[in-house]
């Protein structure tokens, strides 16, 4: 009985229904460290970071691992991913066949333009789409 509480307990009491956004940023800049630590605030799964210096990688920002560029394929299927975040203002870009593909399986993808949206607007682009 008390295995069935914590298992209950462990799942989330009270949580709502909503589906689960689990995002990898493309950015390991002060926009993107904003955005993400806002959704992880209110409960958004932020999973991952690429950036493609290489004093980066395997670090953590927030908790969650950076990864190279060309590991973001993977990085997607592995954690079922279903958003990726990028900034206009963020010189590094992925793959665009890497997204397009993912895009036709349900995958949403957001580039940012700071000077058109503040932070309150892409927090409710991605939690409310």
């Amino acid at each position: 009985m008390i295995d069935w509480i914590k298992s209950f307990l462990k799942r989330g009491l009270g949580r709502s229904k909503r589906t689960e956004h689990r995002i990898i940023f493309v950015g390991t800049d002060y926009l993107c460290h904003k955005l993400a630590s806002s959704l992880q605030q209110r409960g958004e799964a932020v999973v991952a970071f690429i950036d493609d210096e290489p004093w980066n990688h395997r670090t953590l920002m927030l908790g969650q691992p950076i990864y190279y560029p060309s590991e973001l394929k993977a990085l997607i299927e592995k954690h079922k991913v279903n958003t990726i975040v990028a900034f206009a203002e963020c010189p590094l870009r992925v793959d665009p066949e890497i997204v397009d593909a993912f895009e036709m399986k349900g995958l949403r993808s957001f580039i940012f333009d700071t000077d058109r949206l503040d932070i309150e607007a892409q927090i409710s682009l991605i939690v409310n789409a």
